[in-house]
């Protein structure tokens, strides 16, 4: 889907929301993503935008004035229905890279990021039932941008979480602090599952005080495939995997907003078919990341994130090695709708792993200038 398209069809949602006779059944928003980056590596041709040689999620190129996004969420729900509909349509090279494990083909799915129906119940506990595709509830950080403090997606959320799911997500909010989901789905980023076995999260939000929020989710399922089949996890063969993943925010200041993002993930390859592939056993992936995020008037903010993250046998990352990063961001709002984000990041790897123009290395730096465009 070209971005000529996104464009149409927004405009096109707008007119539909103008003529129907109940217009607050629609909403339609979304955002263009542009940047350019540069890294001082000088990798030869660019960075890649593979899971193993970026290892970045949607800054992918350096020296190249980039679409990182075309992004457009639909929503129809009318006032009398207990039923929703809500969709995310997706172009850009972020359609292409969140869309690189699905089994069922780049192309089949990468424009739709999301598409889910949504009924909600009444009574005491109204509870929320999604069916369809939609964003995983695992991480600080997500695929919108304008949900992120950093521009750069970082190597915990890269590495250790999953980006989407494909199932049934219930949300019942059992108390005023209290809210708990549950989720049934095809897989780790998978809309057409790889090997027939379902996964599972269990979460929990809780508002422990009016400036302090916790959420803990837990994941598991048999993920990959014995085949050496494309997969949402990028994992063959088979693993058993299970993924913990906390979330502390605190607001220490109407100015001043804390946060933690910590998940431990653990691959059993018990099921393996044969004894070479079964050399891993079983494998751990854990990452660490700090947030810190301070607005500094009504235009603009600065955002730092500092993180570490461990694949020590290259299940995740594709090198067995560990992480870490520091990343600043400064945002500047030129109006309602139109945000520049300058972002200065350095990487560090325990072993060679980042392209440069003297083969790989263990450090990179970079300094990314972005343009966000929400309408």
């Amino acid at each position: 889907m070209k971005v000529s398209m996104m464009a149409a069809l927004a405009l096109g949602s707008v007119t539909l929301v103008h003529a129907a006779d109940e217009p607050k059944m629609f909403d339609v928003s979304g955002y263009f993503d542009l940047y350019y980056q540069h890294d001082f590596g000088n990798p030869p041709v660019g960075t890649s935008p593979f899971f193993e040689e970026n290892l970045r999620g949607f800054d992918t190129r350096s020296d190249h004035y980039r679409l990182a996004a075309a992004w457009m969420d639909v929503k129809y729900a009318p006032a009398t229905s207990p039923v929703s509909f809500y969709a995310t349509l997706l172009a850009g090279d972020t359609a292409d890279i969140v869309a690189a494990g699905e089994p069922g083909g780049v192309e089949n799915w990468k424009n739709i990021g999301q598409a889910y129906l949504s009924y909600k119940t009444t009574g005491k506990v109204p509870v929320t039932i999604d069916f369809g595709k939609f964003w995983t509830p695992i991480g600080y950080e997500v695929v919108d941008n304008r949900a992120n403090d950093e521009y750069s997606r970082g190597f915990n959320w890269w590495a250790n979480q999953p980006i989407y799911h494909t199932g049934f997500r219930v949300t019942a909010p059992v108390s005023p602090q209290l809210t708990l989901v549950g989720m049934i789905a095809q897989g780790w980023n998978e809309v057409q599952d790889s090997n027939d076995n379902k996964s599972f999260l269990l979460g929990a939000t809780y508002a422990a005080a009016p400036k302090l929020s916790l959420i803990l989710n837990g994941y598991f399922g048999k993920e990959g495939s014995d085949s050496g089949d494309v997969n949402g996890i990028f994992l063959a063969p088979y693993a058993d995997i299970t993924l913990v993943d906390l979330i502390v925010s605190y607001q220490a200041d109407p100015t001043l907003k804390l946060a933690l993002n910590a998940d431990f993930g653990n691959a059993d390859f018990g099921d393996a078919q044969d004894e070479e592939e079964n050399s891993l056993g079983s494998s751990k992936f854990n990452g660490v990341a700090l947030y810190a995020k301070k607005t500094l008037d009504a235009k603009s903010s600065l955002a730092l994130r500092a993180e570490h993250t461990e694949d020590p046998d290259g299940i995740r990352t594709g090198v067995a090695t560990n992480y870490s990063s520091l990343t600043g961001t400064y945002d500047y709002a030129l109006a309602s709708n139109f945000t520049l984000r300058f972002e200065l990041r350095h990487d560090i790897a325990g072993d060679p792993a980042f392209n440069s123009d003297d083969g790989l290395k263990k450090n990179r730096t970079t300094l990314t200038f972005a343009q966000v465009i929400k309408f």
